[in-house]
């Protein structure tokens, strides 16, 4: 504690902090307390034997100071303030709902453009392995059937030829699904770039959006606490005003003033003897 006073006695006066006044009365002697002690015990008797109301006063004066510490120490926020901050709060907790339920929207359309997309790739590159094999087949029963016919025998070329000509019709049937997947595909393509654009559009927006909401917020913020702080201030300079007129002598002769029960303490009351 001693240490604490010197490091306030020594801070430097100025905006929210200042020296402790010059008067002693805020750091009295032993000797002013002693003092104060023995006034209390000559003006807060009573002359009945029975009744206790100095001691009662004096506990109340107590249990009053004890309140005032503590309501001193835990302190409040400013009621405007806090209302003004729960209000701008609100604000930005409703501007963060509304972002989260147009991010929903775009989320949900990338998500089933996407999807088409990727089914439909692969199902044209399983098209085009189909097409490849089934091309690659037809041109060695065409190579077969070549041979087959160099040699004379009607038969055998014949039947070289149908299965010719039919691997070349399964491979012509699965040109035309590759062709068509590649057609799907590329509408998929265009429709995914186009969504795409448009939700990087406005996702750039809801950036755009909340940077602005949030430094505009923090800026609201800053200059409330800032007024608040200047206020604080003055009200904590009126205090200290206050109290460089306060001596514990002074408030002590008040409260004595003011309550005093009695300077004479009770009788033993004896019966007499008969």
């Amino acid at each position: 504690m001693h240490n604490m006073l010197n490091w306030v006695k020594a801070a430097p006066a100025g905006r929210g902090v200042r020296g402790q006044p010059a008067s002693p009365g805020l750091l009295p002697s032993a000797w002013h307390v002693v003092e104060g002690l023995a006034e209390a015990q000559r003006k807060f008797t009573c002359k009945e034997f029975t009744v206790h109301t100095g001691y009662e006063v004096l506990i109340q004066r107590l249990s009053d100071g004890r309140k005032m510490c503590k309501d001193k120490e835990g302190g409040e926020n400013s009621e405007k303030l806090a209302v003004m901050l729960r209000d701008e709060l609100k604000r930005i907790e409703e501007f963060r709902e509304r972002q989260k339920e147009q991010r929903k929207k775009y989320e949900s359309a990338m998500d089933r453009v996407q999807k088409s997309k990727l089914s439909l790739y692969k199902k044209t590159q399983e098209s085009k392995k189909t097409y490849e094999q089934k091309c690659k087949d037809a041109d060695e029963a065409e190579q077969t059937f070549e041979r087959i016919s160099a040699s004379g025998n009607q038969k055998q070329t014949e039947k070289s030829q149908n299965k010719a000509k039919q691997y070349r019709d399964s491979a012509n049937e699965a040109e035309g699904v590759y062709k068509q997947n590649i057609e799907q595909l590329d509408k998929a393509r265009t429709e995914w770039e186009q969504e795409h654009i448009k939700t990087c559009e406005a996702f750039q927006l809801q950036e755009c959006d909340r940077i602005t909401i949030l430094r505009n917020s923090l800026w609201v913020h800053c200059n409330q606490f800032s007024m608040q702080c200047v206020k604080d201030d003055e009200l904590y300079e009126e205090v200290r005003f206050s109290l460089e007129n306060c001596t514990v002598e002074s408030d002590m002769d008040c409260f004595i003033k003011n309550k005093m029960t009695g300077t004479k303490p009770p009788v033993l009351c004896i019966s007499e003897e008969k």
